[in-house]
């Protein structure tokens, strides 16, 4: 049964080997914290607009403003490498970082002026980030510094050439990230 609406982002999508080894080491964070709630290997993203709940029959708008986007965006090179976390209150999200890149902050500003107010709006510092976990609380005996310098994240470089439509939605009870739509580089 289809539902009237979809729960949208537009992002990048990572390579299988990338996905595997982002897996590896959110589970070798986890084992550094209290709890927290690993993200699924196939689900790790680099979101780029969050768009929420959205009405299925404004997906083909929103398909048209991403393709202008993403004509005007160049293809580029991500490195992630920094691990890092936002908070919220008592828990953590905990993330690897991209390193500052002039083609993926054009592509994020293009994404917003195409998109106009649909979805977020758009932040006033964008943090490239893959989440690792959610929701994570770390652990007391244990500092941030000490933390990093166990997990010692390995740079990821992946050549982006493309931009993804993705939808969330349960499958089997499981959260999965469902690719509508991809969008070509220049």
């Amino acid at each position: 049964m289809t539902t009237e609406n979809a729960r949208l982002f537009i992002g990048i999508g990572l390579p299988k080997e990338h996905q595997d080894r982002l897996a590896e080491m959110a589970q070798r964070l986890l084992g550094e914290l209290s709890q927290g709630n690993v993200t699924r290997t196939g689900n790790f993203h680099l979101t780029l607009k969050f768009l929420g709940e959205t009405p299925r029959d404004r997906i083909p708008q929103m398909k048209a403003a991403i393709q202008v986007a993403a004509e005007k965006s160049d293809a580029f090179v991500l490195t992630l490498g920094t691990l890092g976390y936002f908070s919220k209150g008592r828990e953590r999200i905990y993330w690897l970082g991209g390193e500052p890149s002039r083609a993926l902050s054009q592509l994020k500003e293009n994404l917003d002026q195409a998109l106009g107010d649909e979805g977020e709006p758009a932040e006033e510092i964008f943090t490239s980030h893959v989440t690792l976990i959610r929701r994570g609380i770390p652990a007391k005996d244990k500092s941030w510094k000490e933390v990093q310098e166990r997990i010692n994240p390995q740079e990821l470089t992946h050549g982006v050439d493309r931009v993804v439509l993705f939808e969330s939605t349960r499958i089997n009870g499981l959260i999965t990230y469902v690719p509508l739509a991809e969008f070509q580089l220049k």
